[in-house]
């Protein structure tokens, strides 16, 4: 893949896949607002696997691994607790005056 161009506004590859603060901060909110319902649905009581073509972005980059299991697929998701603690840490929300009077945009907003 060659470099492209600054000025057009794409990113080269090495740009692409370098590890910024933004980025750590958009994988951590992939996986702190995950939601149960993004990854199954349940009808009748009984749960199904959804499709997995059908995953937003941030969905999908909540998964830590799929396998086959005994029971069926086994989707693994990310320590949604810890990357919440992790967010409140970088965001300051545990610093004294951390919290804000309105909650703050959605990183997963701009995703």
């Amino acid at each position: 893949m060659e470099p492209t161009n600054r000025k057009e506004g794409v990113n080269t590859e090495q740009e692409t896949n370098e590890v910024t603060r933004q980025k750590v901060l958009e994988e951590l909110a992939c996986i702190a607002f995950s939601r149960a319902t993004d990854y199954v649905t349940v009808q009748g009581g009984k749960a199904a696997p959804v499709d997995s073509d059908r995953l937003s972005d941030a969905a999908a980059r909540a998964i830590v691994s799929i396998k086959e299991g005994t029971r069926g697929v086994e989707v693994k998701l990310g320590d949604k607790l810890r990357a919440l603690e992790l967010l409140a840490r970088v965001t300051g929300l545990f610093e004294p005056g951390g919290q804000e009077e309105s909650p703050p945009p959605c990183i997963l907003d701009d995703l």
